[in-house]
């Protein structure tokens, strides 16, 4: 279910879709599609979106997770991906995830 996903097309359009293009804080899709193929990004996918592990420093142990994903894949999907993603990242020898939460406004 979960693939390494490095097409920035792919993650451009999980970023446009009307109910993510919202959460980007003005950043444009395209930029965030950009983002996989940083070498400091592990991009994994599923069907209907994924996360980014981005490496935070220079041993490979911290990681910061972002997380984007259409409607059709909140819920379970989400649940899946993330069991899987999170073993994924854990083999590659990270020792810690932290993610920073949007306060509403």
């Amino acid at each position: 279910m979960i693939r390494v996903e490095r097409d920035p097309a792919w993650w451009t359009d999980i970023a446009s879709h009307p109910a993510v293009i919202g959460t980007l804080n003005g950043v444009a899709p395209a930029t965030v599609g950009a983002l996989a193929a940083r070498a400091d990004i592990m991009p994994l996918a599923s069907e209907h979106g994924g996360f980014m592990f981005v490496r935070q420093d220079a041993f490979g142990f911290v990681c910061e997770l972002h997380t984007l994903f259409t409607p059709e894949g909140w819920g379970r999907e989400v649940a899946a991906a993330a069991k899987q993603a999170f073993n994924a990242v854990f083999l590659l020898n990270y020792q810690a995830v932290i993610t920073r939460e949007v306060r509403a406004t």
